[in-house]
């Protein structure tokens, strides 16, 4: 604890507007290139700022594993609001991807509402909070994948598109059956069209599949 606390009294006064570069680098373990995104939307009379910085390349899957995500906004949100967006945006992005199908005890996303934007504080019964969403739900995404494309090894990016499901539980089974099938991955890599393997791994948790 010794060393982390002296690392924090040598970090803060070095805490600058203009520093989220370097904490998008600092963050880095095996990556070979820093994430970053940020985007902006209006919102009534205000322009708001969404920033990301993320890091993962290894032990991707399930549920996050080993990546970390930082988000920060200038929005005005409440706690519970903007939990509940981040939520829905993680189950759809972070939440789907897998790179070696490991795990690790060391996962986290974090979103963080200042309010500096100003006007009308923002919650689900505003008719504005669906842009916010679709905002957040674009950086977790596009953060999503390049992880994936920064996967350790990883010289393919595969999209996964089931259709015809029965829930979406099934799908999301199906979807990863597929992804973390080290025939299928054997097949992409070699870039041999083996149908086979899709259909067996797709086959061997869905029930009623129709070939």
């Amino acid at each position: 604890m010794a060393n982390i606390k002296t690392g924090i009294e040598q970090i803060i006064p070095k805490l600058s507007a203009g520093g989220g570069h370097d904490a998008a680098a600092a963050i880095l373990t095996t990556d070979t290139c820093t994430k970053q995104l940020a985007v902006q939307l209006q919102i009534a009379d205000s322009l708001i700022t969404i920033g990301a910085i993320a890091k993962g390349s290894g032990m991707i899957r399930p549920n996050m594993a080993t990546m970390l995500c930082f988000i920060a906004t200038d929005a005005p949100i409440e706690s519970s609001h903007l939990q509940s967006a981040l939520k829905q945006a993680a189950n759809k992005s972070f939440n789907c991807i897998s790179v070696d199908g490991d795990t690790s005890t060391n996962d986290m996303v974090l979103l963080l509402a200042n309010a500096q934007a100003g006007g009308k504080v923002l919650g689900s019964d505003n008719p504005d909070w669906p842009a916010f969403g679709e905002a957040l739900d674009y950086i977790c995404l596009e953060l999503a994948k390049t992880i994936v494309s920064d996967g350790e090894g990883a010289t393919k990016f595969i999209e996964l598109n089931v259709q015809g499901a029965t829930s979406e539980a099934q799908a999301r089974q199906v979807a990863f059956a597929i992804a973390d099938s080290p025939l299928v991955k054997t097949a992409l890599f070699g870039q041999q069209a083996n149908w086979g393997r899709i259909m067996g791994a797709a086959g061997k948790v869905a029930a009623g599949i129709k070939p």
